[in-house]
């Protein structure tokens, strides 16, 4: 019953986040349109994660990759607001499919994702 109660509060939540349009005005502009794919690619990734569950060396896999995405982003496109909305319904669904929640320390996050960031010269 605990468990139902928990599916039921998500499905509210999910319910009252705020909708991000995916193909929302794409102009000609190719910052429009690689902020029109990256909304796509990552809602599709969202939705797939959904079916998923994660352990805690994928949850935090998830965690780094998240984080280096928030990084990156803004190096794409200038308008990151969408992006950033979506990476933070990825982190709640890597959240809320995971077996046990066990959080990176954000020194370690940062480190891992600037080393990555070094590695492709960002």
């Amino acid at each position: 019953r605990v468990q139902n109660t928990s599916h039921i509060q998500k499905d509210i939540e999910r319910m009252f986040e705020k909708k991000i349009e995916i193909v929302a005005s794409i102009s000609f502009k190719t910052d429009s349109v690689i902020e029109g794919i990256l909304r796509f690619i990552l809602k599709a990734f969202i939705e797939t994660m959904r079916q998923e569950t994660f352990t805690i060396n994928g949850f935090q896999q998830l965690e780094v990759d998240i984080y280096f995405a928030r990084l990156v982003v803004p190096l794409l496109v200038e308008n990151t607001l969408a992006s950033n909305a979506l990476l933070g319904q990825m982190m709640k669904t890597a959240e809320s499919r995971c077996v046990q929640v066990s959080h990176l320390e954000s020194a370690d996050l940062e480190n891992i994702a600037r080393s990555g960031m070094q590695e492709l010269s960002l």
